[in-house]
């Protein structure tokens, strides 16, 4: 197997495990016998298990794609709000194997690892409060709180459809959407 595919056959293997099982209770030996390599080949291309790890969040992680500048903060409230909560919603789907990684492990075991998705909460909360700052509809007096309740809202929702999945039935994500920025504007 060529050296480029063997990486990818690994990375999907330690996806997999890491995912269903969590860090610390998946061997190197486990996630070379799916990936159909030896454990001294896993090694050959990633070192360590931590390398590992961290290799399959750099491959698999999607970055937002929300800051697209005068275009954003030119709509309106309401058609704002479902833009930024469906972009990230499609963030949260996108990368719902490495969320469940994270929910299955120790903090102190991967708190380097989950930087890349805590800065795009960041990104993120920071795009909604300049939109606030920059629009004349919206008065919103502490627009920081504001953001952070509307994203947390959106992970509420995320958590609830996709990993949860407390009610019966479950409204979908466009309907409970539509009604919670409806509430908040």
């Amino acid at each position: 197997m060529p050296k480029e595919e063997t990486s990818q056959a690994i990375l999907k293997a330690a996806l997999n495990l890491f995912s269903q099982k969590g860090y610390n209770s998946v061997t190197t030996k486990e996630i070379a016998q799916q990936a159909e390599v030896n454990e001294v080949t896993l090694f050959r291309h990633f070192e360590s298990k931590q390398k590992l790890f961290e290799a399959v969040f750099e491959h698999y992680i999607f970055e937002p794609n929300i800051t697209n500048g005068d275009e954003l903060y030119q709509k309106e409230p309401k058609e704002f709000l479902i833009n930024i909560a469906s972009s990230l919603y499609e963030i949260f789907e996108y990368n719902s194997s490495l969320i469940k990684i994270e929910l299955k492990n120790d903090e102190t075991t991967i708190q380097d690892i989950r930087l890349p998705l805590d800065k795009f909460s960041e990104e993120i909360k920071e795009t909604v409060i300049t939109y606030i700052d920059k629009t004349q509809e919206l008065e919103i007096d502490q627009p920081d709180i504001f953001a952070v309740n509307f994203l947390s809202s959106i992970w509420g929702l995320f958590m609830n459809i996709n990993i949860i999945q407390p009610f019966e039935p479950m409204p979908d994500f466009e309907t409970s959407l539509e009604k919670l920025v409806d509430d908040l504007l």
